[in-house]
């Protein structure tokens, strides 16, 4: 009876300090995009709105609408039922209700300053993602650059929260970015950048 009641704790024992053990070191890994001590807290530097954050936000990042001038805005807008190859089709109210919210809010307006930069060089035609954008390619080249120059995945600087801090609040600092931090991702050809 002592032997058996012995044998069972010790395990349980076992168990436990192996667990802890095991939840130590996955707490102490860090790895590309962990989020772990975001800054969520600071307050979104535009003018946040329900519908926005509900229909958009429940997909992806709510992207400040200084990301992109009025004519993208319209452009992804018109074109929901394949958006990035997903159907985000809405009602007509919804869509206009965004769609006026968007072009009043959009870059070009002045509403973010800091983000004023990226109207240099618009291409003639709309571009769909922010990282279209001639200004948003300059600011990234150093990242290409020490990536080796690869053509990288369309989409690989989607993400805006893996490497700025406070992406969700509008704010894109370089003072505030992961260092070393960004998406996982495979280099290589990918003929959509060329």
């Amino acid at each position: 009876m002592f032997s058996n009641v012995f044998v069972v704790r010790s395990m349980v024992l076992l168990g436990s300090l192996l667990l802890g053990f095991t939840a130590h070191s996955a707490q102490a890994q860090r790895y590309a995009g962990d989020r772990s001590n975001y800054d969520n807290n600071t307050a979104p530097i535009y003018e946040l709105d329900s519908t926005y954050t509900e229909e958009c936000g429940a997909c992806h990042l709510l992207y400040a609408p200084s990301l992109l001038p009025v004519q993208s805005w319209e452009k992804i807008l018109g074109s929901l039922d394949d958006h990035f190859k997903e159907n985000a089709e809405l009602d007509a109210g919804s869509r206009q209700h965004l769609l006026q919210y968007l072009t009043e809010n959009a870059l070009g307006r002045g509403k973010i300053p800091l983000l004023e930069g990226l109207s240099r060089g618009l291409p003639t035609q709309p571009a769909l993602r922010i990282t279209e954008l001639p200004q948003f390619k300059r600011e990234h080249a150093s990242s290409v650059r020490q990536l080796g120059g690869e053509v990288l995945p369309v989409g690989f600087f989607s993400p805006c929260e893996d490497c700025h801090k406070q992406a969700a609040s509008g704010i894109f600092d370089k003072e505030r970015i992961y260092k070393g931090y960004g998406p996982s991702f495979t280099i290589g050809e990918d003929p959509k950048l060329k």
